[in-house]
C-alpha cells in the first residue's frame, strides 16, 4: 500500500521534472497489484492541474520497418535544444510469462546518454491495439514532469494498432519499399487515421521508396478524396538530412490536450475494466464462469447456452 507521504513525494518530484520520480510513478501506474490501485488514483488526481499539454506523436508500422532506429534519429535531432523529450515504447509480452523482451531501448543507443531524453519501455501485457492500458496515464505523468514532446512507439503488429490514435495528436505510419503495404490495400485501417506516412530506409532503394510513397498517396486519396492533409516523406535514419522536412514540420506542430472523443474512449475503457474487475471479484459469478467454461470444453454444453446461463446469473446478481 502506498502512503500519502509517498504520493506527495512523487508529485513533488514530478513537479521538479525528476526522472527517478517519474520512473517510480510510472511503475506505480503500471502495477496490477490491488494494494497499489488507491495510490495510483491519488497520484493521478493530484497532478491534473500540473499538466501542460505536450506534442504527442504515435509511431506505428509493421515489424522491420525500423521504428526504433527512426525514433533514435529523430529524437537525436531534437536533442541538445531546450526541449525535453519522452519516448514510450511498447513491446509484445509473452503469453506464458507475461514478460517482455523490451528490446526497443537497445536500438536507441544515442538517446540513453541524453539528459533531456527519457526512454521508458513497457510490456503490452497482451493488450491488442499496439499499446497497453496504462499508456495514456503514463503520458499524463510525462506531461506533469514537463516533457514537451512524447513519442509512443507501438508494438508493431499491423492493422490492430488503431488505439494509438486515442493517445496522441498525430499518428505517423512507417513503411518501406517492397514491404507489400502498397499492394495489400495497405493496412487500410491505419491509413484512415494516419497524419504522416514515412517511407523508411530510402537509401537502400530510392526508386522503390518513391514508388511506394506514390502508391500510398493514391490509396489515401481513395480513402479520403476530400482530404489532402496526410503528408508523405522518404527518409533514411542513416542520412539525417533526409529528416529535415519532417523535423521542420514537427517543430511547427502545436501541443494539444486530448480531445473530447479521446477522453471518452479512455473513460469507456476504464469503465469496462472496472466492470470486469467487479465480475471477477464476485465469488458466485467467478465460480459459474469456470463451471461453464469446463462444460463447454468437455462438450457438456454449447457455447451459446453457456453464455446465456452467465447472462442470467449476472442479471440475478444485479437485481439484488
Amino acid at each position: 500500500m502506498v502512503h500519502r507521504d509517498e504520493i506527495e513525494e512523487l508529485r513533488s518530484g514530478l513537479t521538479k521534472g525528476n526522472v527517478r520520480a517519474l520512473s517510480r510513478a510510472i511503475t506505480l501506474v503500471e502495477s496490477q497489484r490491488k494494494e497499489d490501485q488507491d495510490g495510483k488514483v491519488q497520484l493521478l488526481r493530484s497532478i491534473q492541474n500540473m499538466r501542460v499539454p505536450s506534442v504527442k506523436i504515435g509511431i506505428t508500422g509493421s515489424p522491420g520497418v525500423g521504428k526504433s532506429t527512426f525514433i533514435n534519429a529523430c529524437v537525436s535531432r531534437l536533442g541538445g535544444s531546450s526541449h525535453r523529450i519522452a519516448v514510450l515504447t511498447i513491446d509484445p509480452s509473452s503469453k506464458k510469462s507475461g514478460g517482455s523482451i523490451l528490446g526497443d531501448k537497445l536500438r536507441m543507443t544515442d538517446l540513453v546518454h541524453m539528459e533531456e531524453v527519457y526512454v521508458r519501455p513497457s510490456p503490452s501485457k497482451g493488450v491488442l491495439g499496439g499499446i497497453n492500458l496504462t499508456t495514456w496515464e503514463t503520458i499524463q505523468l510525462c506531461e506533469a514532469a514537463g516533457y514537451d514532446f512524447i513519442f509512443v512507439e507501438t508494438v508493431g503488429i499491423g492493422q490492430s494498432e488503431l488505439e494509438v490514435k486515442y493517445l496522441v495528436n498525430e499518428v505517423w505510419y512507417l513503411t518501406m519499399a517492397r514491404s507489400g503495404d502498397e499492394i495489400q490495400g495497405i493496412k487500410r485501417g491505419i491509413l484512415e487515421v494516419v497524419d504522416r506516412v514515412i517511407v523508411t530506409k530510402s537509401d537502400i532503394d530510392p526508386h522503390g521508396s518513391r514508388r511506394t510513397a506514390a502508391m500510398l498517396q493514391q490509396t489515401v486519396r481513395s480513402i479520403h478524396p476530400e482530404d489532402n492533409k496526410v503528408e508523405f516523406y522518404e527518409v533514411s535514419a542513416l542520412n539525417t538530412e533526409s529528416l529535415n522536412s519532417l523535423m521542420s514540420d514537427l517543430l511547427q506542430t502545436s501541443a494539444q490536450p486530448l480531445s473530447q472523443n479521446q477522453q471518452r474512449f479512455w473513460f469507456d475503457r476504464a469503465w469496462q475494466e472496472a466492470f470486469l474487475t467487479f465480475l471477477e471479484s464476485n465469488p458466485a459469478m467467478k465460480d459459474m464462469y469456470h463451471k461453464k467454461m469446463l462444460e463447454v470444453e468437455s462438450g457438456q454444453t454449447d457455447h451459446w447456452s453457456a453464455i446465456d446461463s452467465l447472462k442470467t446469473e449476472l442479471q440475478r446478481i444485479w437485481s439484488r
